[in-house]
């Protein structure tokens, strides 16, 4: 393994064996450490190579991460910003309680309807800013079931409840509310909907299907719907009950002459005359008396108006059977006095009959009709008069005498 000018070299000269020999271990402890020095490099060598794979792997999976994180971020701002214009373009009240019930996060809609800025909100207890007084204590034992139980209650469910604005007014509100868990703590996403215009149409509805629209009385579905009511209430308990029906008289003349907006002027004249002044215990209309004196009935008593010119009153109880005569006459009494309508003056009657439970009938039909019967009796005779129903004298009357009218 020597060069050949060494080899060459070290043959021309003087050597002993034991030269030669220490020669010999030399080279040969030189071409060890040589051999070892060499391994030691590519080993170190493959060290460097593997160390610097799995750098370049650390590395990789590093950027990999770097742009997954970088994704995520995105998403979240993404996710972020989606959020953002959900809660502010919501006409919803959003709110965000941990589970103490301090508010998280209020948005826009949530300042409109209860009055208070996020600033004021968030951070504070939700059952001191729109939890009416009369509700609080029970907010609480609920929110407490809450913390105990999780998602439980009212959880997944739409209710309808009242809050509190910040000026004290109560509204109608519609809420549903979510729940979430933040290390391992409960929280609760609450949407919060003003119901109050829904509520007012829901109110009008029913005021129109129960109340006649032209005079604010009961109509005849209500009226039939209190009579089924008092006249099981009669049978159950003995109660005596009186039926009046009243039609107006010389209300066609008027209607024909003056035409039809006149003619509801004096129906709502009458209707006032005869709802308004009601007692406690009359079925209070929605008409002010405005100084003119009313019937004056109870609240357990309804009028109501048929239809045209034809009212209804249900005495629901009376001690005395002759109590159904005083109404009439204070009926007839009440809708005598002139009707003043511009520069007119209207003077009407009425007829008025009259048929007692369970004197004259045990139904309703029977009750009415008689009632009707004796009405026309009444108008027979002159009108601006009543008349009780009388078994043996009347008859079902073959059609309305002309002073009637047709006009619904």
């Amino acid at each position: 393994r020597l060069g050949s000018s060494d080899k060459l070299l070290f043959l021309k000269k003087p050597f002993t064996t034991i030269a030669v020999k220490q020669m010999a271990q030399s080279l040969v402890a030189k071409w060890n450490l040589g051999e070892e020095s060499r391994r030691y490099t590519q080993k170190l060598e493959q060290e460097v190579q593997e160390r610097t794979r799995q750098l370049q792997r650390m590395l990789d999976d590093l950027h990999q991460k770097n742009e997954t994180l970088l994704e995520v971020q995105a998403d979240l701002r993404d996710t972020e910003e989606k959020f953002n214009v959900l809660t502010k373009s919501s006409n919803d009240g959003i709110v965000l309680m941990d589970e103490g019930g301090k508010v998280s996060f209020w948005n826009p809609a949530a300042r409109v309807m209860f009055g208070y800025a996020s600033e004021e909100a968030v951070g504070k207890e939700i059952h001191t800013l729109i939890v009416p007084e009369a509700y609080r204590e029970q907010f609480k034992e609920g929110l407490k079931d809450f913390r105990q139980t999780g998602p439980e209650g009212v959880i997944g469910k739409t209710l309808e409840l009242y809050a509190r604005q910040k000026d004290g007014t109560e509204i109608p509100v519609e809420i549903s509310v979510s729940a979430l868990q933040v290390k391992k703590a409960w929280h609760t996403a609450t949407i919060i909907r003003d119901i109050s215009e829904r509520k007012k149409m829901e109110q009008d509805m029913t005021v129109m299907a129960h109340y006649d629209m032209l005079t604010g009385l009961p109509n005849r579905s209500l009226f039939f719907d209190r009579f089924t009511q008092f006249l099981s209430l009669a049978h159950r308990h003995n109660h005596v009950m009186a039926v009046l029906y009243l039609d107006l008289d010389k209300f066609k003349q008027i209607n024909d002459n003056y035409g039809h907006d006149v003619g509801d002027t004096v129906l709502q004249e009458t209707a006032k005359r005869l709802g308004s002044g009601l007692r406690k215990s009359d079925t209070v209309t929605r008409l002010n008396a405005r100084g003119i004196d009313f019937l004056n009935l109870r609240e357990s008593d309804t009028v109501a108006r048929i239809g045209g010119d034809e009212f209804m009153i249900l005495l629901s109880q009376i001690r005395e059977r002759s109590d159904s005569i005083l109404v009439a006459k204070r009926t007839i009494a009440v809708l005598s006095r002139p009707i003043h309508i511009d520069d007119e003056v209207f003077t009407l009657g009425v007829s008025v009959g009259i048929s007692l439970f369970p004197d004259h009938g045990t139904t309703m039909d029977a009750l009415i009709k008689n009632a009707d019967i004796a009405m026309y009796r009444a108008k027979a005779l002159s009108g601006n008069r009543y008349e009780m129903f009388d078994g043996r004298k009347d008859t079902a009357p073959a059609k309305k005498p002309k002073d009637g009218t047709t006009n619904q």
